[in-house]
């Protein structure tokens, strides 16, 4: 299992949950370039993915990551939670335009309170702090619902969903090749 949310809030991820977590706050430090632009990278992908407009966008995000399970922070999301957002630099400003709509526009608002599978089956747990979300579950909930995924790798489902000219790196992005050589059978 791969576990990505808020790097911050996934920090005990590691030792509590005895998961992989795809960038915490822990483990991202600017040690090296190359290690940094990645750093950046993946707290990019997973800022955009905690203030995803919709649970398609989410999908979008996460899975050509590799990611399998996805927690929010509940309290992110009230009006008071949204105005208090930031980040480290250079993602405080990104941080901040994602997080200047209202409580009700994110695909956070579309989770239920309480378990329910019969209707939420993608959602695996529930507490006062987080939800914690099955990506793939919830990919096959999206997909028996009608939606068809994009067919993309990161690059092409960044550059979808419109990379912010604010964002760290969003120009390279959104000129940088699209290669499926990288991509595995399966």
């Amino acid at each position: 299992a791969v576990v990505a949310g808020h790097p911050t809030h996934i920090d005990p991820v590691f030792l509590f949950g005895a998961r992989r977590g795809y960038i915490t706050t822990e483990t991202g430090h600017p040690f090296y370039v190359r290690y940094n632009q990645e750093v950046q990278r993946r707290n990019e992908i997973s800022l955009r993915a905690h203030y995803a407009k919709s649970l398609e966008e989410l999908v979008t995000l996460l899975e050509p990551e590799g990611i399998t399970h996805f927690v929010f922070r509940r309290s992110d999301f009230s009006a008071a939670g949204l105005q208090r957002v930031t980040f480290f630099p250079p993602l405080t400003e990104l941080a901040k335009e994602l997080a200047s709509r209202s409580p009700d526009q994110y695909a956070y608002a579309k989770l239920p309170k309480q378990l329910d599978p019969g209707h939420y089956p993608f959602v695996v747990f529930i507490d006062q702090q987080s939800i914690l979300i099955d990506v793939q579950v919830l990919k096959a909930h999206l997909q028996s619902k009608g939606w068809t995924p994009p067919q993309a790798d990161g690059v092409r489902a960044l550059r979808q969903l419109d990379l912010s000219p604010n964002s760290l790196g969003g120009a390279a992005v959104a000129k940088a090749p699209i290669s499926l050589a990288h991509k595995t059978a399966g």
